[in-house]
């Protein structure tokens, strides 16, 4: 500004002089500071843009300052040691409890196995905590009570850089960046090679998302990647997450935007897929697709009753049950008998 002030005084009073002495008409003095004030402008404009520049890092500064300042959601112990490899996946939950709010238990006493390769779907109405058993698991909260064990190691005395790495977990809303879908793919795993990228992209069914896509996987998906719909976003995060190649898949409700036949040939490729190296998938949501080995009721944190689809079905069971009680909460037990009569 100072610059642009002293500019300024040294273009009038220059140009004053010269008009004084005949040198200079006024007309080419009003030109002169005109065509000099354009030429003030990018340069005030460029202080701007640094000014604000600066402002912007001071301010990134502070938030990350006091981010760095925030208890972390789990502390990794001294004594934390790494997943012995190759993992098996298998998973066993053991008298566990666990609240978010103090009094208002989530799970009670919770006990379930996992077997290396078993595909178990957790079901149960709405607040049962379904995705809270997931969350245990990936360790993103610790237990109040009880112990979660990966190949009999307690997921507290696990290095947290191994367990995420060997771990894979996907929620509901698939976090993708503004990049291209092929940069999206690769933070599952950043040497992937083509075929790879091309496999995940088979098994997932993107297939034809790519080919819709204006240039192929080299297209940006956009801010939250909302070039794409939710259920071919959360095949995206399925795609990164066959590349990253675990040993325990976590699936909470992460594929409720696809369809019920779209689901089915996902995990089939899946299961497919992870043939020689067999897959630990434990999954929460709806059950919509076959091929489960165990199917676990959920209800108000305790496991209601368990088995395979065919036993729970011949059970009347907890399969049922969350459309009953929702008929019972509306109507009652007596209205409920009434519209079954009826």
């Amino acid at each position: 500004m100072t610059i642009i002030a002293l500019g300024t005084i040294a273009i009038l009073g220059y140009g004053s002089y010269q008009v004084f002495i005949g040198v200079l008409t006024v007309g080419g003095l009003v030109a002169s500071y005109s065509y000099m004030a354009r030429l003030f402008d990018p340069l005030n404009a460029a202080v701007e843009i640094y000014s604000r520049f600066e402002a912007a890092q001071r301010k990134a500064f502070r938030e990350s300052w006091r981010s760095s300042k925030w208890p972390r959601g789990v502390e990794e112990r001294n004594e934390a040691v790494y997943l012995p490899s190759p993992v098996r996946g298998h998973v066993k939950i053991e008298d566990l409890s666990f609240s978010y709010r103090t009094g208002q238990p989530v799970l009670q006493k919770l006990n379930l196995k996992l077997e290396a390769g078993e595909k178990v779907a957790l079901v149960g109405i709405s607040g049962s905590g379904k995705s809270t058993v997931a969350k245990l698991i990936a360790r993103l909260y610790d237990t109040n009570r009880g112990a979660v064990y990966i190949d009999g190691i307690d997921v507290r005395n696990i290095r947290l850089e191994s367990l995420r790495t060997r771990i894979c977990y996907l929620m509901q809303d698939a976090v993708l960046f503004d990049r291209t879908l092929k940069e999206n793919l690769l933070l599952g795993k950043p040497s992937a090679t083509h075929k790879e990228l091309h496999r995940a992209i088979e098994i997932t069914d993107l297939g034809e998302v790519v080919r819709r896509l204006p240039n192929g996987w080299d297209t940006p998906l956009g801010p939250r990647g909302n070039a794409l719909s939710g259920g071919e976003r959360q095949r995206v995060a399925l795609a990164r997450a066959v590349l990253q190649y675990p040993s325990l898949l976590l699936l909470d409700e992460s594929t409720s935007a696809l369809d019920a036949p779209s689901e089915q040939r996902v995990f089939e490729n899946l299961a497919e897929h992870f043939r020689i190296r067999p897959l630990s998938l434990f999954r929460t949501g709806s059950l919509r697709s076959n091929g489960w080995t165990t199917i676990v009721a959920l209800n108000r944190g305790v496991v209601e009753e368990q088995g395979k689809h065919d036993q729970l079905i011949r059970r009347g069971g907890p399969l049922h049950l969350p459309a009953q009680r929702t008929a019972e909460r509306i109507h009652g037990p007596a209205g409920l008998s009434r519209r079954k009569n009826s």
